[in-house]
C-alpha cells in the first residue's frame, strides 16, 4: 500500500512539472488535461488514505487505540477497582459484626440455659429458636468471609474461558489458567505489546470479581434476614406466651 502511495506521489510531482512546462509554453489545452489528471490523482490518494486508516482501525482490536488510553478510561478502571475492593471491605465489616454478636449470644444461651429455662416462660423454646437461627446466621457469615477461590475458578472456567481460551487473555489478578513458566512468559510478552489484551484482561477480571461480590452479598443478605427473623420469632413467642 505504501509503495503505491509513493509512486502516485511521484506521478503527482511529475504532473506539476509538466504543468509548469506547459505554462511556460502557453499550451492551455495541455494545462487543462494535466489539471484533470492531478485532480483524479488527488481523489485516488485520498481514498487510499481513508482505506488505510480503516484497515489500521480494524487491526487495533476490540479495546485498542493508536495512542495511550484516554485519561477518562484510566480513571474509570481505577474507580472500578476501588469499588470492587470497597464492596469486599464493607461486606467483611458487616459480617464481622454478625459473627461477634452471634458467638456472644450463643455462648450466653449455652451457659445460662438452665436459668432462662426456669425463669422465662417458654425459655426452652426461646433458647432453641435463638440458637438454631444464630447458628445458621453464623455459618452464612463465615461462608461470606471465606475466600471463594473455587467460585471464581468456576466462573472463569464456565463463562470466561470458553470465550477467551488463550493464556494471554486470562492472566490478570490470578485468573490465569495453569501453565508453565515458558508459556507464562510468552503470554506476558504478547500482553505487554497489545493494549487490547491489557484492557480485555482487566475487564474480564473485573467481571469475575463482581460476580464473586454478588454471591457474597447474597450470603450476607440471607445471614441478616435469618438473624432478624430469629429475634422476631423469639419476640412473638414471648408475647403470645405472656399475654395468652
Amino acid at each position: 500500500m505504501s509503495e503505491k502511495i509513493v509512486s502516485e506521489q511521484e506521478q503527482k510531482l511529475r504532473i506539476k512539472e509538466l504543468k509548469r512546462n506547459a505554462k511556460e509554453k502557453k499550451a492551455e489545452f495541455e494545462i487543462k488535461e494535466l489539471e484533470q489528471k492531478e485532480q483524479q490523482l488527488n481523489i485516488k490518494l485520498q481514498k487510499q488514505s481513508e482505506k488505510k486508516a480503516i484497515e489500521a482501525l480494524n487491526e487495533e482490536g476490540r479495546f485498542g487505540t493508536k495512542g495511550e488510553p484516554r485519561k477518562s478510561l484510566s480513571t474509570f478502571f481505577r474507580n472500578q477497582n476501588k469499588l470492587d475492593i470497597s464492596i469486599i471491605s464493607i461486606l467483611d465489616r458487616k459480617v464481622a459484626i454478625l459473627i461477634r454478636i452471634c458467638t456472644t449470644i450463643i455462648s450466653a444461651l449455652i451457659v445460662f440455659h438452665d436459668y432462662v429455662d426456669s425463669n422465662v416462660d417458654n425459655g426452652h423454646l426461646i433458647s432453641i429458636v435463638l440458637i438454631v437461627g444464630l447458628m445458621i446466621t453464623l455459618v452464612l457469615s463465615i461462608l461470606a468471609t471465606k475466600p471463594f477461590v473455587s467460585k471464581m475458578k468456576k466462573i472463569r472456567t464456565e463463562q470466561v474461558h470458553p470465550v477467551y481460551p488463550n493464556i494471554e487473555e486470562n492472566i490478570f489478578m490470578g485468573t490465569q489458567v495453569q501453565c508453565t513458566l515458558e508459556e507464562y512468559e510468552r503470554a506476558m510478552h504478547k500482553l505487554v505489546k497489545s493494549q487490547d489484551l491489557q484492557l480485555g484482561n482487566q475487564i474480564r477480571a473485573s467481571y469475575i470479581i463482581s460476580q464473586n461480590n454478588a454471591f457474597k452479598s447474597k450470603l450476607v443478605d440471607w445471614a441478616f434476614n435469618i438473624f432478624l427473623c430469629s429475634f422476631l420469632a423469639v419476640g412473638l413467642i414471648y408475647i403470645v406466651t405472656k399475654f395468652s
